[in-house]
């Protein structure tokens, strides 16, 4: 029997496109930011790489500086850099802030702030957020399940109401009166290589974090002397069985990291 025409899906998903109007908030957003840095006259204006960002902590971070007049603000990187560089026929909207816009690329973001270096930078270097690696990152760690009754990160044998799903992500299970089973030893995923659906899914049934989110700062702006200079720090890589890859400082790179794309803080 043919399909008939009027038989047609709507989506629900779809939302209405960012326009003119959402640009020029960013864009006012960031420099509403500035301004409040240069008027405090001793001030500093970053640039931050981030890595496996998550909404609630950066939420988190945002209110824990907050009280200090210190700003976050996230969106398309190509507004970012107009909003410091100027746009087409526009000069540098503070003098020497155009210095910060070849680190301005990937998953890159903006951090306002009137605190000194000595008080913000560690502040910054100590947030961590361990959270669940999503499908397509890289596994920090192998994971490896052994042949066998499997139980949850409590301990706790599985239900077993997850044997369908177990199998659906590729896992030989079995049940075996009542109990989840594993038929043979298997690697869900292995240090380095991207993380299947499947592999991402079994890691958070088996509470394995792979993903931390953390900032790095790269370059700052000094409201003082209106000079760019570049942030000395450690690379950090992973430990604790949570560690991620590293937060490069991008100048050259152009990937977006996943969840980029949000909107300067108001």
């Amino acid at each position: 029997m043919p399909k008939s025409k009027r038989n047609q899906g709507v989506s629900l998903t779809k939302t209405p496109k960012k326009g003119r109007a959402w640009k020029e908030g960013v864009l006012a957003a960031t420099r509403a930011a500035v301004d409040e840095v240069a008027g405090a006259g001793a001030g500093s204006l970053y640039v931050f790489r981030h890595a496996n960002l998550r909404t609630g902590p950066l939420q988190k971070l945002r209110e824990e500086v907050r009280a200090s007049g210190t700003r976050l603000c996230l969106g398309s990187v190509a507004l970012l850099r107009v909003a410091v560089s100027g746009g087409e026929g526009e000069g540098e909207y503070r003098a020497g802030l155009g210095g910060l816009s070849p680190a301005l690329r990937g998953g890159a973001g903006l951090l306002a702030t009137p605190l000194p270096p000595s008080e913000i930078e560690p502040i910054i270097a100590a947030f961590r957020h361990a959270d669940f690696a999503r499908a397509g990152a890289r596994a920090a760690a192998t994971f490896a399940l052994e042949a066998g009754p499997l139980h949850g990160p409590s301990g706790a044998p599985l239900p077993h109401t997850l044997e369908p799903a177990l199998r659906g992500h590729g896992l030989p299970v079995k049940l075996d009166r009542g109990v989840v089973t594993l038929l043979a030893d298997t690697t869900v995923c292995t240090a380095g290589k991207r993380l299947t659906p499947g592999a991402a899914a079994l890691l958070r049934v088996f509470g394995q974090r792979q993903a931390v989110f953390r900032l790095k700062l790269v370059k700052r702006w000094d409201a003082a002397t209106e000079k760019v200079v570049k942030v000395e720090g450690r690379r950090r890589g992973g430990g604790g069985g949570g560690a991620v890859d590293e937060v490069s400082d991008g100048e050259d790179s152009d990937e977006e990291e996943d969840g980029s794309e949000m909107e300067a803080e108001e």
